[in-house]
């Protein structure tokens, strides 16, 4: 009925697109897998071409901010997120990260979770990269309600401010999909394995 309705946590997943990289995998499996009588997921995607729309579950809403570049799709996603209204905002990957938390004076007073998969060190090829990153370490992600990653390297590499709020940090491992999986193995690979144990 209406009362439990009124617990359903609705959640907003950000992504730059739907490219098959590892974090937007990661992202989606989550929303995908959400229990619905607690959560309602949904997508805010700035640009929404890329092979893994098609891993989305049919029930997900898509916000689509049309915007080639996260960058330009800023405001954009301010509109969506006051328009929907999410209980909860969680974004991923560096760049993505930093304009969500530079809007979040402009957002209502809804609790920002960023997913941080990669160090500093990752970008060390490209100085552009690496000082974009400890620039939003430094600026940025102190203002996020809550600072998740795969892997301790990444905050071992913050600075001491945000290793000093543990309760900030929080650690989760990559979900993996087993259904997915078992669906997809190569049967010969399954036979085999089975004939292992």
């Amino acid at each position: 009925g209406q009362a439990m309705r009124d617990h359903i946590q609705k959640i907003a997943f950000v992504l730059p697109g739907f490219q098959a990289g590892g974090a937007e995998r990661v992202m989606l499996t989550v929303a995908n897998h959400l229990d619905r009588t607690r959560f309602q997921p949904l997508v805010i995607v700035f640009n929404d071409s890329g092979p893994l729309r098609d891993i989305i579950a049919p029930d997900i809403q898509i916000i689509s901010l049309q915007s080639e570049r996260v960058g330009r799709g800023a405001f954009a996603f301010v509109r969506a997120v006051r328009e929907c209204r999410p209980d909860l905002v969680i974004s991923t990957m560096a760049h993505l990260n930093i304009v969500v938390l530079l809007m979040k004076p402009l957002l209502p007073k809804i609790p920002l979770i960023i997913r941080e998969a990669v160090t500093p060190g990752y970008f060390f090829n490209s100085i552009f990269k690496w000082g974009v990153l400890m620039l939003g370490y430094y600026i940025f992600y102190p203002f996020a309600d809550r600072i998740l990653s795969p892997t301790k390297l990444v905050f071992d590499e913050m600075p001491h401010f945000l290793k000093s709020r543990p309760e900030k940090l929080r650690r989760i491992f990559n979900p993996v999909d087993t259904d997915f999986i078992s669906e997809n193995i190569d049967p010969a690979f399954r036979s085999n394995l089975a004939g292992r144990h």
